[in-house]
């Protein structure tokens, strides 16, 4: 059940009671086991899809270590595009990278944002490194590995869909709050 919360605005006056509606990605179970399922079935989606259209088969030893690393790196570079964003969105935000529960993470711990920026902070990891494998690709890496590396991506950001799948859903107006655990909405 959704908690009341007195919202106080920047210069500390009263605001409107608001409810809070708090998101515990890191510690609901139940959650991450839909979202990973989900995640799973985009996976194998994007390579069933990728090989049907795709061309033979062919791939070499340096493709996949070299595939392997961009994968790395694209994970890791995927969390500095939601600190930038975090930080252009609120620049006296204190920017937090982690790892846990196997995943890794960027945060900014109880800095509050709108819908819209919160928005592009959860989805531009997505599209950034969706353009860089199209990028990798038109320079001539290897379609196998860019399908598998965009798979592998794109399935591992199945919980910045859901943050963008939720606040889609909320109300006008709603503010959401980065937390340790996952994000807190604030709506009327």
């Amino acid at each position: 059940m959704p908690a009341l919360f007195l919202f106080f605005t920047e210069n500390g006056r009263k605001g409107k009671h608001l409810e809070k509606r708090e998101i515990h990605l890191l510690e609901n179970q139940p959650l991450l086991m839909r979202l990973n399922m989900i995640g799973i079935g985009l996976f194998v989606g994007i390579l069933v899809v990728g090989i049907w259209w795709g061309p033979d088969f062919s791939i070499g030893l340096l493709d996949v270590l070299l595939g392997l690393a961009l994968l790395v790196a694209l994970f890791l570079f995927h969390e500095v595009v939601h600190g930038v964003f975090f930080k252009l969105f609120s620049p006296r935000a204190k920017i937090q990278f982690g790892y846990a529960k196997g995943m890794l993470y960027a945060g900014a711990p109880g800095t509050c944002y709108s819908r819209i920026p919160f928005f592009v902070i959860a989805i531009m990891p997505f599209i950034v490194n969706s353009l860089l494998l199209v990028g990798f690709f038109l320079w001539g890496m290897n379609y196998w590995v860019v399908l598998f590396i965009f798979a592998c991506h794109t399935s591992g950001c199945i919980g910045d869909f859901y943050y963008v799948y939720l606040l889609v859903k909320a109300p006008k107006g709603t503010k959401i709050e980065d937390t340790d655990y996952g994000i807190a909405l604030y709506f009327k």
